[in-house]
């Protein structure tokens, strides 16, 4: 399969190029913020956490020799569901949403833009084990690249992705820049002739057409490379930007948490489209993404 520079199909993709009006300056389709000091704290707070939730027995010396601490199956992917490890960190806890609103505000701070969040980010531990056999190939191919927007987010969401560890090589997140994203999917939109709805239930059509087609799936990995990333580094990406993570083979656990956010103007859009299906799932992914505690844009709250 060749991925081409032009615009050329024969079906209508003008649907991949919906940005919503957020304004957000992005560079080639990411933001870097640091905020080492803040995710110290977090970090250190954290350790208890989980020791008070069951995850670990006792408070780890560091998170990176995490799966030294965790029992094994809670470290395993599961068919369908979180891992069961980020399943028990979904409850919040009063000391992180604090540590979270901090860093909501040092967002906020950069891109100069009201918006409305989710009450709570989610936790992705990537531990040293096998990945799920659903996500790999029998010659060791990785299936989990994606983007937000096939699994049902609106387009006009942004990602919002935290390094609570460093990350690099196989323990970090691999991601494209909006350029490559956008020229592989338009070839796998044309590829299986998508409208705009099937689009946006798209992300097992990604994965069958990696592991189906080896040119494909190594044009995504050209694009999709591992970025190196120091514990704290916040980073924010356009929806339409291919990610994931691979099977981590280091001797370190990497800890994330992700979260999206949408701007009051962007939500207005969303009410909007004219699908009434896809309006409601969008609707209800940007419910649960407001959070039930959140009604006003948080550049406006004290």
């Amino acid at each position: 399969m060749n991925i081409t520079n032009d615009n050329s199909t024969d079906c209508d993709l003008s649907y991949l190029y919906r940005t919503g009006d957020h304004k957000i300056s992005f560079d080639n389709g990411h933001i870097l913020i640091k905020c080492p000091s803040l995710v110290a704290k977090v970090t250190d707070h954290l350790l208890d956490v989980m020791v008070r939730k069951g995850l670990t027995k006792q408070r780890v010396p560091d998170l990176v020799r995490l799966h030294q601490y965790v029992d094994y199956s809670l470290q395993l992917e599961r068919d369908g569901k979180i891992k069961k490890a980020s399943e028990i960190m979904d409850n919040p806890d009063t000391g992180l949403s604090s540590y979270f609103l901090q860093l909501i505000g040092k967002i906020r701070e950069t891109i100069g833009i009201d918006f409305f969040h989710a009450n709570y980010p989610t936790f992705r531990f990537h531990f040293p084990v096998p990945t799920h056999k659903n996500f790999i190939t029998e010659d060791g191919r990785s299936l989990w690249i994606h983007n937000d927007v096939m699994i049902g987010q609106p387009p006009e969401a942004v990602n919002c992705w935290v390094a609570l560890t460093d990350c690099k090589k196989t323990n970090t997140l691999y991601i494209s820049n909006l350029d490559g994203s956008l020229k592989i999917l338009r070839e796998f939109c044309s590829h299986y002739n998508l409208s705009e709805d099937e689009y946006y239930s798209s992300r097992f059509k990604f994965k069958d057409l990696m592991e189906k087609d080896r040119s494909f799936y190594e044009v995504v990995y050209r694009h999709c490379k591992p970025r190196i990333f120091e514990k704290g580094d916040v980073l924010m990406f356009d929806s339409r930007c291919l990610h994931g993570p691979v099977e981590n083979t280091e001797i370190n656990t990497r800890l994330s948490i992700d979260f999206r956010i949408i701007t009051c103007t962007d939500l207005d859009r969303v009410k909007k489209y004219p699908n009434p299906e896809l309006r409601a799932r969008f609707l209800f992914n940007v419910r649960k993404l407001k959070g039930s505690s959140l009604q006003i844009p948080i550049g406006s709250q004290t």
